[in-house]
């Protein structure tokens, strides 16, 4: 996938999660499969999909079940922490790994391997298969990808980044 083409599933994605949680609508399954793209004259066109895990939120609640694809989920939903939109924005991180680099950020041989990847395994960005990936891109990554929800950004604040303010031709 292209980086432009990257940045716009990346933006439609964050855009519409931020409007649902505007709303107090949490998705809590995002993953690629749940990311329908359509391609539109130059670039593409992205909608988020599949309903069916979606709870609402008061602006004083917090969900606390463990659902979701267990590779896409926030280290605060394994750990049966109470989460809200944050848990999310995890799993865009994970999905946009994925865009950039082509592999899963954490994975394992069984479900409990994958768990403790994702609570435990530290990313490096570094080496030959990152070469290609922008340093700006590596940001938001690195800033989605924090595992206490209060440090990782917020959708507003990864839509603000310079990676994806920046429009290439």
């Amino acid at each position: 996938m292209e980086a432009e083409d990257v940045k716009a599933v990346t933006r439609a994605a964050l855009s519409a999660l931020q409007y649902m949680h505007s709303r107090g609508v949490l998705h809590r399954d995002i993953k690629p499969e749940n990311i329908l793209i359509k391609r539109v004259n130059s670039g593409l066109q992205a909608k988020i999909a599949d309903f069916g895990l979606t709870c609402f939120v008061g602006p004083n609640e917090r969900c606390t079940e463990s659902v979701g694809t267990l590779c896409f989920a926030a280290p605060e939903v394994l750990s049966r922490l109470p989460y809200r939109e944050a848990a999310d924005l995890w799993s865009v991180g994970v999905t946009l790994y994925i865009m950039l680099h082509g592999t899963m950020p954490f994975a394992g041989k069984s479900d409990e391997e994958t768990a403790l990847s994702v609570l435990r395994r530290k990313l490096n960005f570094r080496g030959k298969s990152w070469t290609g990936v922008s340093s700006d891109a590596v940001a938001v990554l690195s800033a989605l990808l924090v595992r206490h929800p209060r440090g990782r950004a917020s959708g507003k604040e990864v839509l603000a980044s310079d990676w994806l303010r920046v429009l290439h031709n």
